[in-house]
Protein backbone atom coordinates (compact mmCIF):
# COMPACT_ATOMS: atom_id res chain seq x y z
CA UNK A 1 0.00 0.00 0.00
CA UNK A 2 1.12 3.55 -1.13
CA UNK A 3 1.72 6.18 1.50
CA UNK A 4 0.06 8.98 1.90
CA UNK A 5 1.37 12.54 0.31
CA UNK A 6 2.33 14.64 2.68
CA UNK A 7 2.39 18.69 2.61
CA UNK A 8 3.14 21.68 4.75
CA UNK A 9 1.95 24.54 5.42
CA UNK A 10 3.95 27.63 6.99
CA UNK A 11 3.64 31.27 7.24
CA UNK A 12 5.00 33.27 9.84
CA UNK A 13 2.99 33.32 12.93
CA UNK A 14 0.90 30.82 12.53
CA UNK A 15 -2.03 33.18 12.79
CA UNK A 16 -4.80 31.64 10.29
CA UNK A 17 -3.09 31.34 6.97
CA UNK A 18 -1.37 27.79 6.97
CA UNK A 19 -4.22 26.67 8.91
CA UNK A 20 -6.74 27.41 6.27
CA UNK A 21 -4.62 26.12 3.49
CA UNK A 22 -4.76 23.16 5.54
CA UNK A 23 -8.46 23.24 5.97
CA UNK A 24 -8.96 23.60 2.43
CA UNK A 25 -6.63 20.77 1.05
CA UNK A 26 -8.19 18.41 4.16
CA UNK A 27 -11.30 18.99 2.55
CA UNK A 28 -10.51 18.98 -0.80
CA UNK A 29 -8.39 15.87 -0.65
CA UNK A 30 -10.89 13.93 1.21
CA UNK A 31 -8.59 13.09 3.64
CA UNK A 32 -6.44 11.68 1.15
CA UNK A 33 -3.42 13.99 2.19
CA UNK A 34 -1.61 14.27 5.34
CA UNK A 35 -1.70 17.91 5.75
CA UNK A 36 0.01 19.92 8.53
CA UNK A 37 0.46 23.91 9.07
CA UNK A 38 3.35 25.45 11.27
CA UNK A 39 4.52 29.38 12.08
CA UNK A 40 8.07 29.58 11.58
CA UNK A 41 8.13 32.63 14.25
CA UNK A 42 5.20 31.86 15.87
CA UNK A 43 4.23 34.48 19.17
CA UNK A 44 4.27 33.78 22.45
CA UNK A 45 0.62 34.19 23.28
Amino acid sequence: MPDRPSVLFVCVHNAGRSQMAAAFLTHLSGGAVDVRSAGSSPPTR
